[in-house]
């Protein structure tokens, strides 16, 4: 079972705390200590000014995802339906996230060297290749240098941040991979108003740090790629 993202958890504390606030009588409220009134003020602002947002991140109406194609890998197996497993990892991170409906745009960019799935057996096949550009998916080639993947997916990350702020509020990302270099970059997303999510194999450990910095985080990919087989 997936796990309860955190940004869930959260949500119902947060919305408990500010009924509570908001069901007090004006009796309750004068009965305060005249110090603590511009506390409450402050208190119940930030509280609705955060639902505000968390809520306004269901409605994204754009999903990118940029995908590790080394840590979050498809393998080499010839029964992958790949066209399936990106319209199913879609609908997970549309469940998960809380999304009202699909996300209406999916840009999808899978960061990998060249594809050798004859001699890398966790390289997809050609087959898959093709069905995954089908699906839409646009496979960005990177050298055969150790790290290139992560490189090229940390400088898309960055300027993609920089291009897109102003739509950031309805514009979920999503990061594949269980890489803990890619924490800073959450963590960045989210500090420009984006709403993230974090896919990760379950039978690898994932740091904590990199999970903290995701809104969303759904161990699943491994069961993806198992079912889309």
């Amino acid at each position: 079972r997936p796990l309860m993202p955190r940004w869930r958890q959260s949500s119902r504390t947060d919305a408990e705390a500010t009924d509570s606030l908001l069901q007090m009588s004006p009796a309750a409220v004068a009965l305060l200590p005249p110090p603590l009134l511009p506390l409450l003020t402050l208190t119940l602002l930030g509280a609705l000014l955060l639902l505000s947002h968390r809520c306004r991140r269901r409605t994204a109406a754009r999903l990118v995802v940029f995908h590790d194609g080394e840590n979050c890998y498809l393998s080499n197996a010839r029964d992958l339906d790949a066209g399936r497993l990106v319209k199913r990892t879609v609908e997970r991170i549309t469940a998960v996230c809380g999304l009202r409906g699909p996300p209406s745009v999916v840009d999808w960019l899978m960061f990998l060297p060249k594809n050798e799935p004859e001699r890398i057996r966790h390289h997809p096949t050609d087959a898959a290749v093709e069905a995954l550009l089908n699906a839409g998916v646009t496979y960005v080639r990177v050298g055969s240098k150790s790290g290139a993947v992560d490189t090229a997916l940390k400088d898309a990350v960055a300027r993609f941040s920089r291009r897109e702020r102003a739509l950031a509020g309805s514009t979920l990302v999503a990061i594949l991979s269980g890489d803990r270099d890619f924490a800073g970059d959450l963590r960045a997303l989210r500090g420009e108003g984006f709403a993230t999510a974090l896919v990760h194999q379950r039978r690898v450990a994932v740091s904590r740090g990199v999970a903290q910095n995701a809104d969303f985080v759904l161990p699943e990919w491994d069961s993806l790629v198992e079912a889309a087989g």
